[in-house]
């Protein structure tokens, strides 16, 4: 696919104003780190902890970058580049990228497309093959964003796998990597806000702090139909999940796969969980 070295549309604009970018794959835990991020922003605002004054980090832009530019139904959009960083902001301004295993990044996103925005209408096993959507793009994708950054000291890259062991950890990583003050009991505030039951529990009410609305949107945490466990967008968030949901030949498919990402992602050290 043609990946032009610009972005001609008026998204450019937002990507300009950015301070700090996070990036992902779709279904790689980015609404988890989204939510922690702006309820820790948003609280040191509002105790005016001179967050401004101690980081360069005012306004973080999310998004899915090349993911969003190969999936674009229209080729205009891509040739624009409307979804793409521009090349001096992807060089220049510190990127956070987040990764999670493939496996279970597909049926996530199965369910993502099949019943939270219909993109998508065949079985799991068709999504895993398919040109546009399947575990081949997912793969490509991660790595290259992987061979662009790897050696830029503006770069972080955080696993999904591992902010399920220890979340504290992995979002205090994030912190210092933007340079954002650190206040202990904002982030413990934030932690609590952001875990998975919580997250759960306000996308099954429909109500979400008024503050946090502008941040995040009313739409992040909402069900495709709230009566289908499915449907949610903070679904059940397990590790090594997919083998619940895929056949033999799912797996083999996946396998074969999961041989071309490059091993600094890390999920060659657990195959099989």
């Amino acid at each position: 696919m043609f990946i032009p070295a610009w972005n001609l549309s008026r998204k450019a604009k937002d990507f300009d104003r950015a301070d700090a970018f996070v990036v992902s794959v779709p279904k790689s835990g980015r609404t988890w780190l989204r939510a922690f991020l702006s309820k820790y922003l948003v609280e040191l605002k509002e105790q005016q902890i001179e967050l401004f004054a101690a980081s360069p980090v005012q306004k973080i832009r999310y998004t899915h970058d090349l993911w969003e530019h190969r999936v674009a139904r229209h080729r205009y959009v891509r040739v624009r580049g409307k979804w793409l960083i521009p090349p001096l902001q992807r060089r220049n301004k510190p990127k956070v990228l987040i990764v999670r295993d493939p496996r279970d990044l597909m049926v996530s996103l199965y369910f993502q497309l099949t019943k939270r925005n219909s993109s998508f209408s065949g079985t799991l096993s068709e999504l895993l093959v398919d040109e546009k959507f399947g575990i081949e793009r997912v793969a490509e994708t991660m790595n290259f964003w992987y061979r662009e950054w790897q050696r830029l000291d503006n770069f972080l890259m955080i696993r999904y796998e591992d902010a399920k062991v220890d979340d504290a950890a992995t979002f205090r990583r994030v912190l210092e990597f933007l340079n954002v003050k650190f206040d202990e009991a904002v982030f413990q505030e934030s932690l609590k806000f952001s875990k998975f039951d919580n997250m759960k529990k306000i996308e099954k009410s429909g109500r979400v702090d008024k503050k946090l609305v502008s941040y995040i949107g009313k739409e992040v945490l909402a069900p495709g139909n709230i009566d289908d466990p499915e449907s949610y967008k903070v679904r059940k968030g397990k590790v090594g999940n997919y083998k619940e949901y895929m056949s033999d030949a799912d797996l083999a498919v996946v396998t074969e796969v999961m041989k071309k990402l490059n091993p600094a992602f890390g999920y060659s050290e657990f195959p099989d969980y």
